[in-house]
């Protein structure tokens, strides 16, 4: 296989991981707004491509495992950040640093008996 190939792949991949990404974000009800993150995502994941099909391995199974990747890490990015915001809760108490309940610190407001 020859160079032009194998960067006419990449492109294609670069741009199907793009359209995926931007119809994702449609779908979800979000925007297909673009952070500094996603970026170096994708640009991590091309590195890993082009390594890939640097060592020999042929550019389709390249292009499955680095989708794969790329899809698992945003899937685990999700999950973590769902996980984060369950237990921050409304956020936490500046003088004690417990976690606030009901807008009211549980050590700092609770009733002097």
């Amino acid at each position: 296989m020859n160079i032009g190939s194998e960067f006419g792949i990449i492109f294609l991949s670069i741009t199907t991981i793009t359209k995926l990404l931007t119809i994702k974000g449609k779908a979800m009800g979000g925007t297909s707004k673009w952070h500094r993150r996603d970026f170096l995502l994708i640009a991590g994941i091309l590195c890993l491509l082009i390594g890939l099909m640097g060592v020999g391995l042929a550019p389709i199974y390249a292009i499955i495992i680095s989708i794969t990747i790329y899809f698992g890490i945003r899937i685990f990015i999700g999950r973590r950040k769902k996980m984060i915001e369950r237990d921050v809760g409304e956020g936490f108490c500046a003088k004690c640093g417990s976690k606030i309940e009901n807008k009211k610190c549980p050590i700092c407001d609770r009733k002097k008996s």
